[in-house]
């Protein structure tokens, strides 16, 4: 299994990561380098699984089809203890409360001005907000509960 997982985190995934769309897995919003350095556990609950499969299949699935290219998480789900060590708002969509999800995405074959071009101006993928985050990263949050917010930082 690809990722950065703490020891605790890769045992449970061994019994409970599954595909949440054709082509992403549990594991992938789970990766994180500051969890594994830490020993943190970073699990979800089967409610904040929901969220997540929400989001993979309705925001996610649809960019990477739309694309026909790998796209990369480079963070998804956070418990309250890794989105505090990384810095992350107190109401962060990360920690998939209250039917939000988020992750911050790439593509591999696209730069990030014709992702975020997509989602804000031609897509009608109904995510919650897309945040350009200074070049580097497209934030894009899901929420079942349609309302758009776009932003540039």
């Amino acid at each position: 299994m690809l990722g950065y997982f703490s020891p605790e985190t890769e045992r449970w995934l061994t019994k409970h990561d599954k595909k949440l769309s054709k082509n992403f897995w549990l594991h992938e919003f789970l990766s994180s380098r500051t969890a594994k350095k830490k020993g943190l556990v970073n699990v979800p609950t089967i409610k904040q699984i929901e969220n997540l499969r929400y989001h993979a299949q309705v925001i996610l699935q649809p960019i990477r089809d739309h694309f026909n290219c790998p796209l990369n998480i480079s963070s998804g789900f956070r418990n309250h203890e890794l989105n505090c060590l990384v810095g992350g708002v107190g109401n962060s969509k990360h920690q998939c409360q209250d039917y939000f999800a988020a992750s911050d995405t790439t593509l591999e074959d696209y730069s990030l001005q014709e992702y975020f071009e997509y989602l804000t101006k031609v897509s009608h993928i109904p995510f919650h907000k897309a945040i350009n985050e200074h070049g580097e990263w497209i934030h894009i949050s899901s929420y079942r509960i349609l309302r758009q917010i776009f932003e540039i930082k």
